[in-house]
C-alpha cells in the first residue's frame, strides 16, 4: 500500500493502519531526533510527540506522497522546540557538564569505549543534511530510496550525501563506523511506545469519519559509497610516480579540507589473497624485545601451493616477523581469529611464493614468526560471524612488522552454495574467493561505457573460504550487491562466476576439466630454447563484460609458471576457459634483482623502478602472445614463443662523481622518448632505467624498440620508497638506440648524498617502529614507508639529491592509513656526503575542548567546527578531524593535534543561514599526548581573513556567499596559492560578481605562469566572464589565446557540472558564446 492509499484510508475511518505509518517510518523519526536530542529516552519523548502531532495533524497534509518528508520537517521542529524550552534547557546544560558531545552508546557492563566516543564524533561533526543522511542509511537501514523519499529529495542526492558523509568522516574509519551506528537503531519498543501515546479517536477529522479508536494498538503491531584541486580534475595519460605497488612505498601529502581533495598522483590500490604457520605470544609491552629466533618454531611453506619459479630464488637471509591484532568494530579483541599471510613473488601478489598461518590468543594478537619468502604480501584475518578483511604486508629481509592490525566487521551478507564437478559430484575444499563485490546493474553499464568500476575490487582476491567435504560453502560478504567469483581446485580449470547477488543460497559453481596450452619456445634459427621458464597469466573482465576496453580492471586468475623440456616445449595445464590468457617467457636477468647487495638501498631501489619498467614500459619480457584461450579437457597448441629476435637495446658503462672519480651509488639512469612537451621520466612515452651498483656500474634495457630512434639518457636520484620529491631531470647525453643494440656510455654525476635518521620521543628517547618518510623541505608531503625504526630509533636513507634541502618525516600507522607525526629541521648534504644525523621529534596528539558562544552570550549550539593551530613559528596545522558543539556550545576533539605548544588554536564555523564565516582564538595553548586541553569560554566572531575561510569552506552556493560576503579587490594579494583564487574566483562567478570574478582569473593567469593547465583555465574562464559582461569581442581573443596553448587534459569543475578539455572548449566557445551554469551544490 502506498503512501497516498494509506493516508486516505486512514483519514477514511480506517485508524488501526496508522500502525504502518509508525512502523515504516518511527527508524527516520528517531535519526532526525537523535541528531538534536542526545539522550536516548528523551529522544523517544520526542519522537513519540512527533507521530501524536502526526495523527492529529494528518489531515493537512496536502501531498501524501510526501508523507516522509513531512515527518521528518515535523521532527526537526519539535526536536528544536525540545531544546530550546526553558524548563529544559537547565537540565541539559546540567547534563552536559557530564557527558560527551558525542551520543555513547553502552557495552553490557555499563561502560563506554573509545571507539563508539570517536565514531560518533565524527559523525556529530558532520553537516546536518549529510548526518541524516548517514544515519539513515546505515543506523537504520533504510535503502537509498526508501531514505531519499524521507527527506524529499532526490535518489541521487540521497546517494551524493551518504557519499560526501563517508569521506568526512574519513577513510581510516569507516571501517568501524557502520558496526557502532548499528547500535543505535531505535529500540524495539520504539513503535509500542508510540502507539500507546496516540490518542487514537481524539482527532478533529477522526471524529467526523466515525471511527472508534481502541483496536489500532493491536493491529498495528502486526507489521512491525583523477585528481582533484581547486574543484579541479585532471586525468593524465600517465600518472607521476608515487606509490609502487609491489612493496610499501608511499607518498603521503597534507590532510585535505573536507571540500577539495589533494593534488596527488593517481594509486591503484593493490588487493588482497591467502595462508600458513604457528601463533606465538606477542610481547606485552611495545618496547619489548621480539621472542628469541632460537625459541621461534620454523614455518613451512606449504607443499604444493608455491610451484617452483626461475623468479624466486632461495633466500639464506635473516627471516620477517609480523605481528599485529584482530579486533571487531568496538575495538574489542577477536579471539581464536584466523590469520592468513601471502607472499607474492617477484612483483606479483597473485603469484604465490609462501603462504602462513596464525591464530589469535585471548587479547586478539597473532605472531608469524620466521617468514623466509620477501616481497609484495597480504595478511587476511577471519572469524566465525565476522566478515574478512585484510591489510597490505610485505615482509622484507630481517624486517619485525609490528602492528599490521586487521579491524573486522560484523557479517550480515553472505553468498552461500555448493562447488561441484559437471556430474555434480562434490568439489571438496576448493577454494571460493571473491574478486569483486559491492556492484549493482547500474554500475557494470557505467563500467560498460567507461571502464570504471564501481564496487569493490581487487587486482586479487578480497575474501575467501573452502568449500566443505559436501562441496558446501558460506561466505560473508562485507558489502550488498552482485559479487564476481574465482574458484580454484587441483584437476580442475579455474571457474569464474559473475553477478552472483548477496543474499543467494543456492549458488551452484561448476568445474569443469582443466584445458590447456601448449607450444615450443626456440630462437630466431628455429632452434629449441631448454629449461627456460613460461609465466601463464588469465584474467576475466568484471561483471562478465565481453567489451574490450583498455581501463577496464581485470580480475586475474592465478598465474602458473612452467619450464620448457629439452626441446624447448612445454605444456599450461589445468586452466579455465572462462579467462583470457597471455603466455610470456620472462627475462631471467630479473632474477639478479634479489642477488643484488643490501647495501646503500640497491635492492628497493632497483625493485621499485623494475616494477614501474614492467607496469609502464612492458620490460622483461622476451617474447609474449596474449588473447590466448583455453577450453575445458582440450588443448590449445600452436603457441609458440621466439626468443632472441632482440625486441630491446641495451645501454651499460659506469657512472662516477664529478668532484672524486669514485663509483656513484645508487644513481638511476633512465634512457627514453619524451613527448607532448613532458620532460618526466614517469610519463615518458618509452624508456628503460637501472640502478648503478656499489662500482658505479649499470645495465639497462629499452624494451619494444621497434626500429632506430633517438633516446634522451638522463640520471634520477632515488632513495628508498621513492624520489623524495619533485626534482629536474639532468640530461646527460642522446644517443640513437636499434633493436639488439648494445651501447657502453660512461658519465659523470654529482654522487646523492646518504642520510642517517634517528626518531624520538618528546622525552628524548628512540622512538622504534617509526615508518621513515623523506621529503622535500616546506612540500608538505613526502615518499617512503620502507624504512622503518627499530630499538635505536634509526634508519639510513641512501640515494638523495645533494643539494636540495630536505625533510625527514615520521609517519605512524593510523588504520590503513599514515599520519605524520614528526617533521626534522629542514637539511641539505654536498655530493658524496653522509650528512650528520638528523633527528626527528616523534609528537604524538592530543586533544582540545571548550564552549563556544556568540557576542550576546547565546551558546553556539549543535554545530560543526573546524579548528587549527599556529605554531611559535607562525607555520600552520588543521587539526583532524570535525568537532561538533552540543546544545550548551561545549566542543571536544580529541587526539587532533601533536603535542607540544602553540601560539594559538583557532576555532571556527559557517553559519549557514548567514552565510557567515565564525571564529575564536584561545592564544598560549599546550597540548599533551593522549589529554584534552580545555580551552575554557570562547567568544565568537566574523571572520574577514579572506585566505582562512577560502581554505575552510567548501564549493557549495553557501560557501561561495561566505567568501564573496568578505571578499575586497585588497585581499587579493593574501592568496598565494592558484587554487585559492580559483575557488575565490568561483565563489564571485557563483554571487553574479563577473567583473571582480574575471579580475581573480586574469590574477589566476598571472600566479599559474608555470603551469599551463591551470593558465588554461584561467584565460577559458576569462572568456566566460567577458561573455557574461556582454564584451564577445574580448572573449573571442581569451578563446583563441587557450586554444593556442593546446591544452588536452580533461578539467572538471563538479559544483557547476561542467567537464570539458580546455583546447576543445575554447573552440566550442569561439563558436557559440558561454552561457551561465548554476552550482549544482546547494549543500557543503
Amino acid at each position: 500500500m502506498n503512501e497516498s492509499e494509506l493516508v486516505t484510508r486512514i483519514l477514511s475511518g480506517e485508524e488501526s493502519l496508522f500502525g504502518q505509518i509508525v512502523a515504516r517510518y518511527s527508524g527516520c523519526v528517531w535519526t532526525v531526533c537523535s541528531g538534536y536530542v542526545k539522550n536516548p529516552s528523551e529522544c523517544e519523548d520526542v519522537a513519540q510527540e512527533v507521530f501524536v502531532q502526526c495523527y492529529r495533524r494528518l489531515d493537512t497534509l496536502r501531498n501524501p506522497r510526501a508523507l516522509g518528508a513531512w515527518l521528518c520537517q515535523l521532527a526537526r521542529r519539535h526536536s528544536l522546540m525540545w531544546l530550546r524550552s526553558a524548563s529544559r534547557r537547565g537540565q541539559c546544560l546540567a547534563r552536559y557538564e557530564n557527558m560527551e558531545a558525542a551520543p555513547m552508546m553502552e557495552n553490557g557492563d555499563g561502560s563506554r569505549t573509545e571507539l563508539q566516543e570517536a565514531v560518533w564524533n565524527a559523525v556529530n561533526g558532520l553537516p546536518e543534511a549529510y548526518r541524516e543522511a548517514l544515519l539513515l542509511r546505515f543506523a537504520e537501514g533504510y535503502s537509498a530510496e526508501q531514505a531519499a523519499a524521507f527527506l524529499g529529495i532526490s535518489t541521487a542526492a540521497m546517494r551524493k550525501r551518504t557519499e560526501r558523509a563517508k569521506h568526512l568522516v574519513r577513510e581510516e574509519m569507516w571501517g568501524h563506523v557502520g558496526p557502532a551506528l548499528a547500535k543505535r537503531r531505535h529500540s524495539g519498543t520504539l513503535e509500542k511506545g508510540i502507539l500507546a501515546a496516540i490518542p487514537f479517536g481524539a482527532a478533529s477529522w477522526s471524529s467526523a469519519a466515525g471511527v472508534g479508536g481502541t483496536t489500532a494498538a493491536t493491529t498495528a503491531l502486526k507489521g512491525g559509497t583523477g585528481t582533484m584541486f581547486g574543484k579541479i580534475a585532471v586525468m593524465a595519460v600517465a600518472a607521476s610516480l608515487t606509490v609502487f605497488g609491489g612493496i610499501t612505498a608511499l607518498w603521503v601529502a597534507d590532510a585535505p579540507d573536507p571540500g577539495k581533495e589533494p593534488f596527488v598522483a593517481a594509486q591503484t590500490q593493490p588487493a588482497p589473497e591467502a595462508v600458513a604457520v604457528s601463533a606465538l605470544p606477542e610481547p606485552a609491552v611495545e618496547s619489548a624485545a621480539p621472542p628469541s629466533l632460537d625459541t621461534v618454531p620454523a614455518v613451512a611453506v606449504e607443499a604444493g601451493d608455491a610451484p617452483p619459479s626461475a623468479v624466486a630464488p632461495e633466500s639464506a637471509a635473516p627471516p620477517a616477523h609480523v605481528s599485529g591484532r584482530i579486533s571487531d568494530g568496538e575495538g574489542n579483541p577477536v579471539a581464536n581469529a584466523e590469520v592468513f599471510l601471502e607472499v607474492g613473488r617477484g612483483f606479483d601478489r597473485n603469484d604465490i611464493s609462501g603462504r602462513y598461518r596464525a591464530r589469535t590468543g585471548p587479547d586478539g594478537r597473532y605472531q608469524i614468526a620466521r617468514v623466509d619468502r620477501f616481497g609484495p604480501g597480504l595478511l587476511y584475518a577471519d572469524a566465525e560471524g565476522f566478515s574478512m578483511a585484510f591489510d597490505v604486508c610485505d615482509p622484507a629481509e630481517g624486517r619485525m612488522l609490528r602492528d599490521v592490525d586487521v579491524t573486522l566487521s560484523p557479517a550480515d551478507q553472505y553468498v552461500a552454495g555448493r562447488v561441484a564437478d559437471e556430474g555434480g559430484a562434490p568439489v571438496a575444499g576448493a577454494s571460493v574467493e571473491c574478486l569483486y563485490y559491492g556492484y549493482d546493474a547500474e554500475g557494470l553499464a557505467e563500467t560498460a561505457m567507461t571502464g570504471v568500476t564501481t564496487g569493490n575490487i581487487g587486482g586479487v582476491k578480497l575474501v575467501f573460504t573452502a568449500a566443505d567435504a559436501d562441496g558446501a560453502f558460506r561466505l560473508a560478504i562485507p558489502n550488498g550487491g552482485l559479487c564476481d567469483f574465482r574458484v580454484v581446485h587441483g584437476g580442475y580449470g579455474t571457474g569464474f562466476f559473475p553477478r552472483v547477488p548477496t543474499g543467494e543460497e543456492n549458488a551452484v559453481f561448476t568445474l569443469k576439466p582443466g584445458g590447456a596450452i601448449s607450444g615450443t619456445v626456440t630462437d630466431p634459427e628455429g632452434r629449441p630454447v631448454p629449461n627456460i621458464a613460461v609465466r601463464v597469466a588469465g584474467e576475466a573482465r568484471p561483471g562478465g563484460l565481453t567489451i574490450d576496453l583498455a581501463r577496464i580492471q581485470p580480475l586475474p586468475a592465478p598465474p602458473v609458471m612452467f619450464t620448457t623440456d629439452a626441446g624447448g616445449a612445454y605444456l599450461a595445464e589445468g586452466l579455465g576457459g572462462d579467462f583470457t590468457y597471455s603466455v610470456s617467457v620472462p627475462d631471467p636477468k630479473l632474477d639478479e634483482i634479489d642477488r643484488l647487495p643490501n647495501g646503500r638501498g640497491l635492492r628497493v631501489i632497483a625493485r621499485m623502478m623494475c616494477e614501474f619498467d614492467q607496469g609502464t614500459n612492458g620490460a622483461g619480457v622476451l617474447a609474449r602472445k596474449q588473447g590466448v584461450r583455453a577450453q575445458a579437457g582440450q588443448t590449445t597448441a600452436g603457441v609458440n614463443l621466439t626468443v632472441g629476435e632482440e625486441n630491446f637495446a641495451t645501454l651499460r658503462g659506469r657512472v662516477t662523481d664529478r668532484a672524486t672519480g669514485r663509483p656513484a651509488c645508487p644513481v638511476v639512469i633512465t634512457a627514453a622518448v619524451y613527448g607532448g612537451g613532458n620532460q618526466n621520466y614517469f610519463q615518458a612515452k618509452q624508456g628503460g632505467s637501472a640502478v648503478t651498483g656499489l662500482d658505479g656500474r649499470y645495465e639497462l634495457r629499452v624494451w619494444n624498440v621497434a626500429g632506430p630512434g633517438e633516446f634522451s639518457v638522463r640520471h634520477l636520484y632515488m632513495t628508498e620508497g621513492g624520489g623524495g620529491g619533485w626534482q629536474p631531470e639532468e640530461e646527460l647525453a642522446t644517443v640513437a638506440l636499434g633493436p639488439g643494440e648494445v651501447r657502453e656510455m660512461d658519465f659523470a654525476v654529482d654522487a646523492p648524498i646518504l642520510v642517517p635518521v634517528r626518531f624520538v620521543g618528546a622525552d628524548g628517547r628512540p622512538r622504534e617502529g617509526i615508518e621513515a618518510g623523506m621529503g622535500t623541505a616546506g612540500s608538505g608531503g613526502g615518499c617512503g614507508g620502507v624504512l622503518v625504526s627499530g630499538a635505536d630509533g634509526r634508519v639510513v636513507f641512501h640515494g638523495l639529491r645533494p643539494g636540495v634541502a630536505y625533510q625527514a618525516l615520521a609517519w605512524l600507522r593510523a588504520g590503513s592509513g599514515i599520519k605524520t607525526v614528526g617533521v626534522s629541521d629542514p637539511f641539505s648534504g654536498e655530493p658524496g656526503q653522509t650528512v650528520p644525523e638528523v633527528t626527528v621529534v616523534c609528537r604524538l596528539s592530543g586533544g582540545i575542548g571548550g564552549m563556544l558562544s556568540h557576542s550576546d552570550g547565546r551558546p553556539v549550539a549543535n554545530t560543526a567546527l573546524l579548528c587549527g593551530a599556529r605554531g611559535a613559528d607562525g607555520a600552520t596545522l588543521a587539526a583532524d578531524g570535525v568537532a561538533m558543539t552540543d546544545v550548551s556550545g561545549y566542543f571536544q576533539l580529541p587526539a587532533s593535534l601533536p603535542e607540544g605548544d602553540y601560539a594559538e588554536v583557532v576555532v571556527g564555523f559557517l553559519d549557514r543561514e548567514m552565510a557567515t564565516p565564525y571564529s575564536a582564538t584561545a592564544a598560549g595553548v599546550e597540548i599533551a599526548a593522549g589529554a584534552v586541553t580545555d580551552l575554557g569560554a570562547l567568544v565568537v566572531a566574523p571572520e574577514k581573513d579572506l585566505a582562512l575561510v577560502v581554505s575552510a569552506v567548501g564549493y557549495d552556493h553557501i560557501s561561495n556567499a561566505a567568501i564573496a560576503g568578505i571578499y575586497a579587490p585588497e585581499a587579493l594579494d593574501t592568496l598565494s596559492d592558484p587554487g585559492a583564487i580559483l575557488k575565490t574566483g568561483f565563489a564571485l562567478y557563483d554571487m553574479e560578481r563577473y567583473a571582480e570574478a574575471l579580475d581573480l582569473f586574469l590574477r589566476l593567469e598571472e600566479k599559474a605562469d608555470d603551469d599551463p593547465l591551470y593558465q588554461s583555465v584561467a584565460v577559458i574562464w576569462q572568456g566566460h566572464m567577458l561573455d557574461l559582461l556582454g564584451r564577445r569581442q574580448e572573449a573571442l581573443a581569451a578563446y583563441a589565446k587557450a586554444a593556442n596553448m593546446a591544452v588536452t587534459d580533461t578539467v572538471r569543475h563538479d559544483q557547476f557540472g561542467l567537464s570539458y578539455q580546455p583546447s576543445r572548449e575554447a573552440a566550442a566557445r569561439m563558436a557559440a558564446p558561454f552561457g551561465r551554469v548554476e552550482n549544482r551544490e546547494r549543500e557543503p
